[in-house]
């Protein structure tokens, strides 16, 4: 009977780790095979199984990125005495410039262009002024509309006409309110035709 004691302990010993060891495996977590490669994410976004994947259509026009001009547009001098007068063109040239470029719509090559001549016609103007690095050349014998109707396209240039066109009237109009003013008369009673030309129009003038 004593000898029957240690092997039933030891076999309810044996018995009851066994018993341990299975209810540990069954609560592990199981472990992906070693063979077996990584499972593919699966994207919110992604189409259901079996279903055709919609391509969504590629712009025919991309958006156009506008391009910085590397242009300055700067007076300088050579002479230091003519540094205000210089500075005083420079500025009411690039005012202009940008007047012109939102009116016609210039391009960085008319943009270019276009300002030695605004500085060349000013009324300011004097010899000895640098523009973009180059000597400004004094106004020619053609105005400043003439010069500048030159490197304008079609369009521009007619929208360039129309506007000396009603540039031309408005001159004409104030010089006649002058004179009827001068001369104590009612403004309805003046014969336009009789007014003297008005000014060039390339002259600076203040709206």
């Amino acid at each position: 009977m004593n000898a029957i004691r240690p092997l039933l302990f030891l076999g309810l010993l044996g018995l009851s780790g066994v018993t341990a060891y299975l209810y540990v495996s069954s609560r592990a977590p199981k472990t992906k095979s070693l063979t077996q490669g990584p499972e593919p994410s699966k994207r919110a976004d992604a189409p259901p199984s079996g279903s055709r994947r919609v391509l969504k259509p590629l712009l025919l026009d991309e958006p156009q990125i506008p391009r910085i001009d590397p242009t300055h547009y700067e007076v300088t001098v050579s002479d230091l005495s003519l540094q205000t007068v210089g500075k005083k063109i420079e500025n009411e040239a690039r005012t202009r410039l940008q007047e012109f470029t939102a009116r016609y719509r210039l391009s960085a090559n008319q943009r270019r262009e276009a300002f030695p001549l605004i500085v060349s016609h000013h009324p300011d103007f004097t010899p000895g002024l640098v523009v973009n690095g180059s000597s400004a050349g004094t106004p020619g014998a053609s105005d400043f509309a003439t010069n500048f109707s030159e490197i304008l396209n079609l369009s521009q240039r007619e929208l360039f006409q129309e506007d000396l066109g009603a540039d031309h009237a408005w001159w004409r109009e104030v010089l006649l309110q002058i004179r009827d003013d001068l001369e104590g008369r009612p403004g309805s009673a003046a014969d336009p035709d009789e007014a003297s030309d008005p000014p060039a129009p390339d002259d600076f003038r203040e709206e």
